[in-house]
């Protein structure tokens, strides 16, 4: 029911999925501001506590941990919404998988399109947090067809499936596949992604759902446009 509400242009349940998606967003990236918190106060009484057990004298603990938690917090909340979380995997994750299901496994775009600038971003600092967000796509370069048994590269941002990647590196390292990739790949550089093979796997049926029911890409992609645009400020009101 999820699924065919979002496909339907007309329907008015559409304003509200939206509305429901900017909701979960903007709650995802609270706790993840929440959870940087958390790790930033736990390292400072962990690096308080082992100063002591050393035998370092501390005139005012509390002074010494609000220092070493204050300046890293205070520098968070003066970022913008791509420096906080362009390269976080759950964030980046989260939008991902909300872009397939509008786009019906269309190849999710880089996080600038997703996220937009911000007056302190610049084109440099957005090349730096991105490394290694590019566009997803479920096809194996090596065959041209649906990752099985996907394993993704730890050096570069790319996927393939298993049984060809393994067979292409069998004889030693080897450029990788993609072209215009600069990285050299041996086996030791490729892991098992279960993650994005269920990924593919859903997007499969998600197709196979659709064109059973005759639902069209244009359909789809109307809907998705507006996920697609969502800013933070309209995420913000």
């Amino acid at each position: 029911m999820m699924m065919q509400s979002l496909t339907m242009t007309t329907s008015p349940r559409i304003p509200r999925r939206q509305d429901e998606i900017k909701q979960l967003d903007r709650e995802l990236r609270a706790v993840l501001d929440k959870m940087y918190e958390v790790d930033i106060r736990r390292k400072a009484l962990s690096d308080t506590r082992q100063r002591i057990a050393q035998g370092y004298q501390i005139a005012d603990i509390f002074d010494v941990y609000e220092k070493k938690t204050e300046g890293p917090l205070a520098e968070r909340q003066k970022k913008t919404t791509r420096q906080r979380f362009m390269g976080n995997d759950v964030y980046t994750g989260f939008r991902g998988l909300v872009f397939e299901a509008l786009y019906n496994g269309r190849a999710v775009p880089s996080m600038k399109k997703l996220i937009p600038a911000e007056a302190d971003d610049t084109d440099d600092s957005d090349d730096e947090l991105e490394v290694g967000a590019q566009s997803t796509d479920y096809k194996c370069p090596l065959t041209l067809q649906l990752l099985k048994d996907a394993h993704s590269s730890k050096k570069c941002p790319h996927s393939f499936t298993g049984e060809h990647i393994r067979d292409y590196l069998k004889k030693g390292p080897q450029g990788c596949p993609v072209g215009g990739c600069p990285q050299t790949l041996s086996l030791a550089d490729i892991e098992p992604n279960e993650n994005l093979q269920r990924r593919v796997d859903a997007s499969a049926r998600r197709a196979a759902q659709d064109k059973a029911n005759g639902v069209s890409g244009t359909q789809k992609g109307k809907s998705a446009t507006q996920y697609e645009v969502m800013s933070s400020d309209e995420e913000d009101d």
